[in-house]
């Protein structure tokens, strides 16, 4: 096999390694983010989904109580 063409593979084979590994470091640092500021539940964060809205709250006044309420979706 020609050497310099096995430096290539190898070396795209580290770099496809480094994506992978970089990607998923990434995707579990958002997921953290997501999850802290999920529980915190932050004022700025929840002014756009209906300020102080609880857990199917919209569901309950309007007494459909089913998946179709589209507040329910997100559960704010």
């Amino acid at each position: 096999m020609n050497e310099a063409f096995e430096k290539k593979v190898r070396a795209a084979a580290v770099a496809g390694w480094w994506v992978v590994l970089i990607g998923y470091a990434l995707l579990t640092l958002t997921r953290g983010v997501y999850l802290v500021l999920v529980s915190a539940r932050p004022e700025w964060m929840r002014a756009p989904w209906g300020g102080k809205m609880s857990v199917g709250t919209s569901c309950r006044l309007y007494g459909s109580g089913s998946w179709a309420c589209s507040s329910c979706f997100f559960g704010f």
